[in-house]
């Protein structure tokens, strides 16, 4: 679609214009002439374009105001969630789309159960509640206001990395940075209470002569005491988390909402490209540093057999993929030589 000078419309979101109004509104920014402010832009361009975002249901407007008792009235703008939230789920739905048409076409080796979880945004009572999900909501309004400070983007480029890079699973203790820091804590506290009473431990540090067999012992299970006595309390408040998140729905969601983010943010396409490059350059590097026969066995004894990236891969495939790697030096003239004095200098040591 084109307009009357002939160049292209781009929808609202994927305009990094329109897109950056509307994280404007979002910071707070919610009347034309604090929008014009705030983005150094003029006032009425920007009026016309917060109309346009009206029109799209994107922003709705109130009044504000009385013409009878001030000059003028003040509209004062708010985006629609739901819009924008519709566009988030049409974005989740193609890329959901497009992860298994390639896992089909190329037969890859993706559990089941993680194809089921992806169809969950074909379930119309999840979307629904993703869609008012308050702890969603808040994520993104936060997300948004801070990228109208820092740079200009689109709603799709800013949804799209917020797919492969939200992460909500700092609401469980297995977050290894939360997990990493309680961790550090508590080792601390336990090591100031064996300063200010050293017998609560069996021996910290130990009594028994250093490097003795009686030290290791000693040693040891003061270690073990202090591990299992972190281990009861990440028990205590993984439980105590549990519970909260049985009774709050809204976190349900948002924790199977990262699930799912979690998988479409490997990108099935772009992730078998660069296994395909990573494989290739290191086969590269075999073929020019050993002999024909010893890449041949490498392939039949080692790499195939134990590689998880080819179980449950066809033999075809297999055999395509080997004969790649046995016939590089012939396929790639640029490829030097693997040199024969050097490996055999390499087995005679």
């Amino acid at each position: 679609m084109a307009n009357k000078k002939g160049r292209k419309f781009i929808p609202v979101f994927e305009n990094q214009l329109y897109s950056t109004l509307l994280f404007t509104i979002i910071a707070g920014n919610n009347y034309p002439k604090k929008i014009a402010e705030s983005l150094n832009k003029d006032f009425g361009n920007v009026s016309r374009q917060l109309k346009f975002l009206e029109k799209k249901d994107f922003v709705s407007v109130k009044i504000e105001g009385n013409k009878k008792i001030f000059p003028f009235e003040k509209k004062i703008y708010s985006v629609n969630w739901n819009k924008i939230l519709d566009e988030f789920i049409k974005l989740l739905k193609e890329q959901k789309d497009e992860f298994i048409e390639i896992h089909k076409n190329l037969k890859t080796n993706i559990k089941p159960e993680r194809l089921e979880l992806l169809e969950m945004l074909e379930n119309q009572g999840f979307i629904n509640n993703l869609k008012k999900n308050k702890y969603l909501i808040y994520s993104l309004k936060i997300y948004f206001s801070a990228i109208t400070k820092i740079k200009r983007c689109s709603l799709y480029n800013a949804l799209g990395y917020f797919t492969f890079f939200g992460d909500f699973e700092f609401t469980t203790l297995t977050h290894p940075s939360i997990r990493q820091v309680i961790s550090q804590m508590d080792l601390k506290k336990d090591l100031e209470k064996l300063e200010k009473k050293k017998d609560s431990y069996p021996s910290f540090p130990p009594k028994a002569e250093e490097n003795t067999k009686e030290w290791y012992d000693e040693f040891r299970a003061s270690h073990d005491k202090m591990m299992k006595d972190m281990s009861s309390r990440f028990e205590g408040e993984e439980k105590k988390i549990q519970g909260v998140i049985n009774k709050d729905m809204d976190l349900r969601i948002i924790l199977k909402f990262n699930e799912i983010r979690r998988n479409l943010s490997m990108d099935l396409g772009l992730q078998i490209a660069l296994n395909d490059a990573t494989e290739q350059t290191a086969f590269y590097v075999i073929n020019n540093n050993f002999l024909k026969e010893e890449i041949k066995k490498y392939c039949d004894e080692i790499f195939f057999p134990y590689s998880l990236r080819y179980k449950g891969v066809s033999e075809n495939l297999k055999q395509e993929v080997k004969e790649k790697i046995e016939n590089m030096n012939e396929n790639d003239t640029n490829a030097p030589k693997p040199n024969e004095i050097k490996h055999k200098e390499r087995i005679k040591r």
